[in-house]
């Protein structure tokens, strides 16, 4: 799995000894992004202006001292600017605005949103009954798409308030994606993609097809 840096050459592989960044014009390893005693990394994803790299580790080799983080990283100096520690944090639920503002993040039920700039809280999201394991912003910016095991939830990001809820099929890992223009929302899970019309909100169709990821084309198709 790998995370394209915008306007640079650089992309992150996920492995289980830590996050490496590589030159995708040499292949080489520029960076090794890492903290404490990962043993594990679930998700690594770029900021949209490129500057900032987003890690979700977890080091599981301490017994009941397991703990995971979500740490973010310069992409000029390749410094730590930030950590968030849990010993209950559940990966995977890590996602950035379109605009790079806005910063999602995932412990157990509960969805916070930061500033990506100062890590200020701006919401604290909680409603969800499962373990969240996705999010993803709507293009505008204004509002934010949370997952689980068979809830997913629309949050507006102006008031906090939850907007809808919809169900799928029971899934270990969920998966969540908007078209470019914000029309379509898609939910990868439990052997099926559903796709749900963003206005009105109605599932539109149905695919009987296992995923783990999801990603539109920059272009939209």
């Amino acid at each position: 799995m790998a995370s394209h840096l915008p306007s640079c050459r650089n992309a992150t592989p996920v492995e289980h000894s830590g996050a490496k960044v590589w030159d995708t014009k040499t292949w080489e390893v520029v960076a090794s992004p890492r903290l404490g005693h990962w043993n594990r990394v679930w998700s690594c994803v770029f900021s949209p202006d490129g500057k900032r790299l987003t890690v979700v580790g977890q080091d599981d080799t301490g017994g009941d001292n397991t703990s995971t983080e979500i740490a973010h990283w310069s992409v000029v100096d390749w410094k730590m600017l930030s950590a968030n520690t849990s010993r209950t944090l559940v990966a995977g639920g890590v996602a950035y605005s379109r605009d790079g503002a806005l910063f999602a993040e995932s412990e157990e039920t509960i969805v916070r949103v930061r500033s990506a700039a100062s890590s200020e809280l701006r919401w604290t999201l909680r409603g969800h009954r499962e373990a969240v394991t996705a999010l993803v912003f709507h293009p505008d910016g204004q509002r934010l798409v949370s997952g689980g095991a068979t809830e997913v939830k629309v949050w507006d990001l102006v008031t906090g308030q939850e907007l809808l809820q919809v169900t799928g099929k029971q899934s270990d890992r969920t998966s969540l994606a908007f078209t470019r223009d914000g029309t379509t929302l898609v939910r990868g899970g439990g052997g099926e993609i559903r796709l749900y019309r963003a206005a009105p909100a109605a599932e539109a169709r149905t695919l009987p097809v296992r995923a783990a990821c999801l990603a539109f084309r920059p272009d939209g198709t």
